[in-house]
């Protein structure tokens, strides 16, 4: 078993949380499942938009993104992921596949502690890693993905049903405002201007 890194994470990730396990992320049913999410968030990409996929694991969230969107939309995308396991298996299943495979980027970081400047990102993805993490990690990783999003842009949202709520509420009162929900236990947010 490969340790978690960095020490927010829950000592028993759930199975897709592990190098080993990851392919789970990569089924055509969970595929088919965030493509529904991601499909509303395509309309509020801006042109020369800047992404981050906070908890990208593999990258399946960025590449189905990336499928949806015409290829020119996105500037840079960036990866970010404690486990350096998983963002090998990304440079290696999907940004080798990318036409534009030089505007991506694997990052090993926290999103309790992202590794970029105050409003840096037009779209930040979070689908599925709040639930990865301790409580006092996942305030931390709220307040860094609300500092790291430019205002007005769009957060892309997702954790188990029973997590939304009180996740939702405390976007709410960073200053973010749910636009769509556009399936259980994910949401589409924008940051007030």
């Amino acid at each position: 078993m490969v340790p978690c890194e960095p020490g927010n994470l829950r000592r028993r990730m759930p199975l897709p949380g592990r190098p080993g396990w990851s392919w789970l992320l990569g089924t055509r049913l969970r595929r088919w499942r965030m493509r529904r999410t991601l499909r509303a968030a395509v309309e509020h990409v801006p042109s020369g938009a800047s992404v981050l996929d906070a908890g990208s694991g593999p990258g399946y969230d960025a590449e189905e993104l990336a499928r949806l969107l015409p290829a020119a939309k996105v500037r840079r995308w960036v990866l970010l992921d404690p486990q350096r396991l998983m963002l090998l298996q990304a440079g290696r299943i999907v940004i080798r596949r990318q036409p534009d495979a030089d505007r991506w980027a694997a990052v090993v970081g926290d999103a309790a502690a992202i590794p970029a400047r105050d409003s840096s990102f037009d779209l930040v993805l979070s689908l599925g890693v709040l639930c990865c993490m301790s409580e006092m990690a996942v305030a931390k990783a709220i307040t860094e993905t609300v500092r790291v999003l430019r205002p007005g842009g769009w957060l892309v949202f997702g954790v188990p049903p029973w997590r939304r709520a009180q996740d939702l509420e405390s976007f709410e009162r960073l200053g973010l405002v749910v636009v769509a929900r556009p399936r259980r236990g994910g949401a589409i947010l924008q940051k007030r201007a």
